[in-house]
């Protein structure tokens, strides 16, 4: 299948039919038929000065891919660089945002580079809070509050948390951060009920896991950090996943318990 001539039966532009068609592959996981069909006409569309939509859609697409084969800092430098370049589409551009906040916070930590790339996905998300679809909305701000906390930026976190109230209980990763946010505040307890909470606000086991996962994670570092070193290591070993969870957290888990001996 040549990607540089897909069309759909409606007769749409090639790159409307492969971005399309590369959002049904990420839905699948698909990532290396993406990365392939992508390769054909990446190079053309990074040439060009004034890119549509679709076309902007496909670079973020074709990094998506790359960061599901596991290719996280390839896929970071190439988003790096076209946000760099210049996104024109605000919905395109936040999406990059928040994949490359998301690295330089959890991923490769770089605190001042995730600083600078969360305050663009801030201001660009209050911004354009009307014309952005809510559910993006709610995961920039969350991606930026779960940035503030992982680097102890207490008090960003809780300006942050005002916009982001009216998702609480509902969504599920608002809801995690907001228990991460009571866990930086030494109150356990709600912290562990507000994630238990966001568990129950999702249907997919594998995300039901992930988010048990992190609670894990930071219920160890937390006991880490209290000197309470047989608590760390209970939690420590729970977030230590190599079926569903993610691997990066494993890994991270697996580096403090070697700490902690």
């Amino acid at each position: 299948r040549n990607a540089l001539k897909a069309h759909d039966d409606n007769g749409c532009s090639p790159d409307v039919a492969l971005s399309n068609y590369c959002w049904f592959l990420i839905e699948h996981r698909k990532y290396g038929e993406i990365i392939q069909l992508t390769n054909q006409v990446l190079e053309s569309i990074e040439s060009k000065a004034i890119k549509t939509k679709h076309e902007e859609l496909i670079l973020l697409q074709h990094c998506v891919a790359l960061e599901g084969n596991k290719q996280f800092q390839e896929a970071f430098q190439k988003l790096n660089g076209y946000l760099k370049a210049g996104i024109e589409d605000v919905e395109v551009k936040v999406k990059m945002l928040l994949h490359t906040t998301y690295h330089l916070t959890a991923i490769s930590p770089d605190k001042d580079e995730a600083f600078s790339h969360s305050e663009q996905l801030l201001s660009i998300a209050l911004q354009f809070k009307n014309i952005l679809d809510d559910t993006l909305v709610c995961r920039s701000l969350n991606n930026v509050m779960f940035t503030s906390l992982e680097f102890d930026d207490l008090g960003k976190a809780e300006h942050v948390m005002n916009f982001l109230s009216k998702f609480y209980h509902s969504d599920a990763y608002a809801t995690a951060t907001l228990g991460l946010l009571y866990l930086k505040k030494n109150q356990v307890d709600k912290a562990v009920s507000l994630y238990d909470e966001a568990v129950s606000l999702v249907t997919d086991q594998k995300m039901k896991k992930r988010i048990r996962q992190r609670m894990n994670l930071e219920l160890g570092i937390h006991y880490q950090q209290a000197d309470d070193l047989k608590q760390a290591t209970r939690y420590l070993k729970r977030a230590i996943d190599n079926r569903l969870g993610y691997e990066y957290v494993s890994n991270q888990a697996q580096e403090l318990i070697r700490m902690i001996r």
